[in-house]
């Protein structure tokens, strides 16, 4: 494991509404902190979601509620190898954490007041179940087709009754 330059912390990931209007539910936060407890390959950081560039490593973290909110606190150790990203850190140009996905194809279908949405989704720092939630939560129905040799989903079957979430879904997410 690398050595590092410094540490930074704060939340990862909470329940409130974040700059993109997308909102997490307590129960993904719950998963999100489990996989991470399971799965200690997904607590590394990239830099602008690049999986060539790692930052960090999630050395600590814990789940905290205040009455219906949840959030992931994490502490986050920056790898001596950048530097450059360290001295972002500390002139605040660097400020936030995001979680990525990326939109590799998606088929629409308009039929009534209904839009049918096929995604294809390459996830780095986001898992089906979070993906799926939050789609849920705005309202979409979702459909998670799992490519069984891999164990990993490789697309979504979304019906919105609103058009406009197509769009907006495939915006936050290329």
């Amino acid at each position: 494991m690398e050595e590092y330059i410094g540490f930074i912390q704060g939340y990862i990931a909470t329940t409130a509404i974040d700059s993109q209007g997308d909102q997490l539910t307590p129960q993904v936060i719950e998963k999100f902190a489990d996989d991470l407890t399971k799965n200690p390959q997904k607590r590394t950081l990239y830099f602008n979601h690049d999986m060539t560039q790692p930052m960090g490593y999630v050395t600590e973290f814990y789940v905290e509620t205040k009455g219906e909110w949840k959030g992931l606190f994490a502490k986050v150790g920056i790898f001596k190898s950048r530097l450059d990203l360290w001295a972002k850190i500390q002139s605040g140009e660097l400020t936030g954490f995001s979680f990525g996905a990326r939109v590799l194809g998606m088929e629409r279908k308009m039929s009534h007041n209904k839009v049918e949405c096929n995604f294809t989704v390459d996830l780095t720092n986001i898992d089906w179940d979070t993906l799926k939630d939050t789609l849920t939560k705005m309202g979409a129905k979702v459909d998670v087709t799992v490519r069984k040799a891999v164990d990993a989903p490789t697309s979504l079957a979304i019906t919105a009754n609103v058009a406009t979430i197509a769009g907006l879904i495939f915006q936050i997410y290329t």
